[in-house]
């Protein structure tokens, strides 16, 4: 089993995408739409420069 370094917990709902990255003690809301998806991973990447886990 792999160790991760940083957990992002996800909340969807019909119009928004809460996502909160647990070490980096981060939060986010985006939208629930392809540009709110890619704005997610952009932002994962930038504020867990490490390996995450998606729950």
């Amino acid at each position: 089993m792999k160790n991760y370094k940083e957990v992002v917990g996800i909340d969807v709902s019909k119009k928004t995408i809460d996502a909160y990255c647990y070490h980096g003690q981060a939060h986010k809301e985006f939208a629930n739409d392809i540009v709110g998806y890619k704005s997610l991973v952009k932002w994962v990447l930038k504020i867990c420069k490490e390996d995450a886990v998606f729950y």
